[in-house]
């Protein structure tokens, strides 16, 4: 007998209980045991007690955890899977919201997610899956809900809003002529078909008022929060600049951020307080990429005595060809006469006091350099007839920084860094699809990013819990 009997037609007994469905070791078993452990009482108190009762916030929170794990995200395909899969069947006790329920949920009680992401932190410290003796942190570009043609300069929008002004005058017009011929309006403000162009005026106003505000190159009409910035493959789009911070233990999320600056040179000052209030610990290391390198950045690790391992922007060129001879850091200091002496033994005389970004400097002019025969080396300026260096107050943290990397453990500190967080991302996006965020503005996309890293961090834990 080649196969087994196929019969259609042919009577089942299925399980009495969805339960016997689900396999014992499957993460929805895992989902549903920690958000029923959740404390969701200030999600609770957000509900009225007027009106038809509402779909249990925990069944809705543990189907949409379960649809980010696995890839599975807009309101209409989870709503499709619950009459159709049995996994999301177990999590709702066969009822079904509908795709507007599910949708609507995640926008207008998305703020509780982070109290979620937090209490799923709180189980893996329980179950003790990070250590803090090294987190990670790094930053990714994750595509708006946005287009980048909607994105427009104050001179654009001001043309727009020009051309819109004009429609509504000729339609005004059009409707003063019909007046005399037939009446009085019918009561229509707005013509419908005009609608749409009231709306995007009004848009218009908003964004030319964030361009002032905000300082601003251009503003997205779809969403105001979203920047162009440059992603990983080096093309441009709307984006936001999501952060991760990473435990080298498990890979374990400990903060996920989104921000709307495109650079990260400033962050960590951000990032940092985060770690140690969402673990109540303190990292015995941390590092960054060059991404984070800033003359703040330094000052704020040396002032909160942090062991951070973040190169400069020109670290892994000097790793490679060392400096020049004629580098700043080559030039020897007087502490007596306050002066600096370049490497052909010249004096370079004290000229003032400035301050960059925050940071002050002391800036010294050389005195022979016109007639030195090395000057087209060591002045960089075309027109330069004396060289000058800057001297910042935070040098002493750079060089401490820069002589730490440079040895066999520090560069193998740094080094582990990739392993520690890249994964991370390459799971969030290969693995569990997110590459681009559904929902729209700051506060929104945030909520969104807390649902995906709690649902990242579940799945470790049903990875890594015991058998």
């Amino acid at each position: 007998m080649k196969f087994k009997p196929y019969q259609q037609s042919q009577g089942q007994l299925f399980p009495q209980s969805i339960d016997e469905l689900v396999p014992k070791d499957h993460i929805v078993r895992v989902i549903n045991k920690i958000v029923d452990n959740f404390d969701f009482t200030y999600l609770y108190a957000s509900y009225s007690e007027e009106g038809q009762p509402a779909y249990h916030p925990k069944m809705l929170v543990k189907i949409l955890i379960y649809g980010y794990t696995i890839g599975v995200r807009t309101s209409r395909k989870i709503a499709e899977r619950l009459s159709s899969d049995a996994f999301f069947m177990y999590l709702t006790g066969m009822q079904h919201p509908d795709f507007r329920t599910i949708s609507d949920f995640r926008k207008d009680k998305g703020k509780y997610f982070k109290d979620c992401f937090l209490q799923v932190l709180e189980v893996c410290k329980g179950m003790n899956l990070f250590n803090m003796q090294h987190i990670a942190i790094d930053g990714s570009k994750i595509k708006s809900n946005s287009s980048r043609n909607r994105s427009y300069t104050l001179s654009e929008l001001e043309k727009k809003a020009k051309l819109i002004e004009k429609i509504f005058k000729e339609a005004e017009e059009a409707d003063k002529a019909e007046d005399k011929l037939y009446g009085d309006k019918t009561g229509y403000e707005i013509p419908e078909e005009l609608q749409d162009e009231a709306r995007l005026l009004g848009k218009i106003k908003e964004a030319k008022e964030k361009i002032k505000k905000d300082k601003v190159k251009n503003v997205n009409l779809t969403d105001s929060d979203t920047k162009i910035m440059k992603k990983g493959d080096g093309g441009y789009d709307t984006c936001f600049n999501v952060q991760l911070a990473v435990d080298s233990k498990n890979q374990i999320i400990t903060v996920c951020d989104v921000k709307t600056v495109s650079t990260d040179n400033h962050l960590l000052e951000e990032i940092y307080p985060e770690i140690e209030k969402n673990t109540k610990e303190r990292p015995e290391i941390i590092s960054a990429d060059a991404g984070y390198y800033s003359g703040e950045t330094y000052r704020y690790i040396e002032k909160e005595k942090i062991e951070a391992y973040i190169p400069s922007s020109t670290y892994d060129k000097e790793m490679k060809e060392g400096i020049s001879k004629y580098d700043r850091r080559n030039f020897v200091y007087n502490k007596e006469k306050d002066e600096y002496i370049c490497p052909r033994k010249q004096p370079m005389k004290y000229s003032n006091n400035s301050t960059r970004n925050g940071n002050k400097f002391k800036v010294y002019k050389g005195t022979n350099c016109r007639e030195c025969k090395l000057k087209d080396e060591c002045i960089r300026s075309k027109n330069g007839i004396y060289r000058q260096i800057q001297i910042y107050e935070n040098d002493i943290f750079k060089k401490v920084m820069s002589d730490k990397l440079k040895t066999a453990e520090g560069r193998a500190i740094y080094n582990r860094r990739i392993a520690i967080i890249e994964p991370v991302y390459a799971q969030l996006k290969y693995i569990m699809g997110f590459t681009r965020f559904l929902l729209r503005g700051k506060e929104k996309t945030k909520n969104e990013f807390n649902l995906v890293c709690l649902a990242y961090n579940i799945k470790k834990i049903a990875k890594l819990m015991p058998a």
